[in-house]
């Protein structure tokens, strides 16, 4: 079969990939599991939304999604009745709002859109974040990484008008072709993860600087890694224009009680949640979810790291970096709320997950994919009767 090698320098970059033509049909045949999961995951999802609500549309822009349909309609405009008390849409990024608008002037039907718009972002997601662990770990632990992924609680943000999906899609983008070579990729999915949501800056910051390790210089690849930062810059001009203030978004969210704050604050808040007087069963429930969900991502993502260390078997630096620092981004916001829905944003430890589990019995692997299943649908029938989950 004819080559064409692509030869790494520094650590964990050696390898000879197949010709570009080669690994394009290798990459078609790839995508027929994640695909098929797609495919079984959201029919499952949509039955199981129609039986606790009657109106699956509704779940899909509920809480988060009516900000993101605020954008949609108003821009950052100034919302006098936004609740809580003084929130506004500039705390929400504008590439899905955006990207909608552009579908919306096609079809013409903005429900329509929106769910064009939702579901192909979760497809891309969900093929991405295969190809990525696969790239990094092989068939048989991507495939167990994605069911994981896809049986986690909160899942369902993925097909919601929600950002994660978006936001997972562009960081496996990034990251799997950081390890191809591929520049253009790289500064693609990275720019776009800027425009998604605000941690997107971070991937920036660690493309670069994981170009800079390896090499040992500055170079050109890390100069156009950096400028991917530039997707931030329309973000900064609309809410310039339409709320006044270019980095209101920095502030936007203390209304939701996120603030700067050392990072032993978000336990404590969570632990007077659970053991304090005045909350009831749910806020309870899901203080106690959010923390397992802070303690199963910093493992995995310590693991990952540690397996980097290893010749044989080792996950790149990269994926035990970018799982931690999502996992731990919240860690300094003052608030537990969404620390479920980080663990979405941390993908790689799903694939820390999966190659646990492969090895394991069926019995266990099934014990596992059953509590997060029954996790998701307490998610969906909370959702469902008005309560807010991550």
């Amino acid at each position: 079969m004819p080559m064409t090698a692509a030869t790494r320098t520094g650590p964990g970059r050696h390898a000879e990939y197949p010709a570009r033509s080669v690994w394009r049909s290798d990459l078609v045949r790839s995508l027929r599991f994640p695909v098929a999961a797609f495919v079984v995951w959201r029919v499952v999802w949509a039955a199981v939304a129609w039986l606790f609500s009657g109106h699956p549309t509704d779940m899909i822009t509920a809480w988060d999604g009516q900000w993101y349909l605020g954008i949609l309609h108003n821009g950052y405009a100034y919302m006098p009745d936004a609740l809580p008390s003084s929130a506004q849409p500039t705390a929400f990024f504008p590439l899905l709002p955006w990207l909608t608008q552009a579908v919306l002037w096609v079809v013409r039907t903005e429900l329509v859109a929106v769910l064009l718009v939702t579901n192909a972002a979760a497809l891309g997601a969900v093929c991405a974040f295969f190809v990525a662990v696969r790239e990094w770990r092989g068939e048989r632990i991507a495939r167990t990484a994605l069911v994981l992924l896809l049986v986690w609680p909160t899942s369902y943000v993925l097909w919601s008008f929600y950002t994660e999906a978006l936001f997972v899609a562009a960081s496996a983008l990034a990251l799997w072709a950081f390890r191809r070579d591929r520049h253009g990729l790289v500064v693609t999915g990275a720019a776009l993860a800027t425009m998604a949501r605000v941690p997107g800056i971070l991937l920036v910051l660690l493309l670069v600087g994981m170009r800079i390790w390896q090499q040992r210089r500055l170079d050109w690849v890390a100069v156009a890694y950096a400028a991917a930062g530039l997707g931030l810059v329309p973000v900064l001009v609309a809410q310039h224009v339409q709320a006044g203030d270019a980095f209101s978004f920095l502030s936007a969210g203390r209304p939701w009680g996120r603030r700067p704050a050392p990072p032993w604050i978000v336990p404590l808040d969570a632990w007077n949640k659970i053991t304090g007087p005045g909350y009831g069963t749910p806020a309870r429930l899901e203080a106690a979810f959010d923390m397992l969900s802070l303690l199963l991502g910093v493992g995995a993502s310590v693991w990952l790291l540690a397996r980097a260390r290893r010749r044989n078997g080792a996950w790149p630096v990269e994926a035990g970096l970018w799982a931690l620092s999502m996992v731990c981004f919240p860690l300094f916001t003052g608030s537990h709320l969404s620390m479920s829905r980080y663990i979405l944003s941390g993908w790689p430890v799903f694939g820390a997950g999966g190659e646990l589990l492969v090895p394991r019995s069926p019995l266990a692997k099934g014990l596992v994919g059953g509590l997060c299943a029954g996790g998701c649908l307490i998610a969906a029938a909370a959702i469902a009767t008005g309560w807010f989950v991550a």
